[in-house]
């Protein structure tokens, strides 16, 4: 188990997902995830990031497993108004 897991729990579907204040920020335009995992404070920035960079103009999010691909899908497409985002 890699030392990073030890601090992440997995998420799962029926779990909330802890939400921030709003933070406008509007020089990001790209950002990208790799190797992203199922855990609650990946989807919890990735949530943060979607939400709050106004500039943002494509937000790449590459998962690690078939099941955070699913979980990526889940919490992230209904977020991206501006569609922005690709899930690999």
């Amino acid at each position: 188990m890699c030392l990073v897991d030890e601090y992440l729990l997995p998420l799962y579907e029926d779990e909330s997902i802890p939400s921030f204040p709003r933070r406008p920020h509007y020089h990001l335009k790209r950002a990208a995830f790799r190797g992203f995992l199922a855990h609650r404070d990946m989807v919890s920035l990735a949530l943060y990031i979607l939400r709050n960079a106004e500039s943002l103009e494509l937000m790449t999010v590459e998962t690690s497993d078939p099941y955070s691909h699913t979980i990526a899908d889940k919490f992230l497409h209904g977020e991206d108004p501006r569609n922005v985002l690709k899930i690999l």
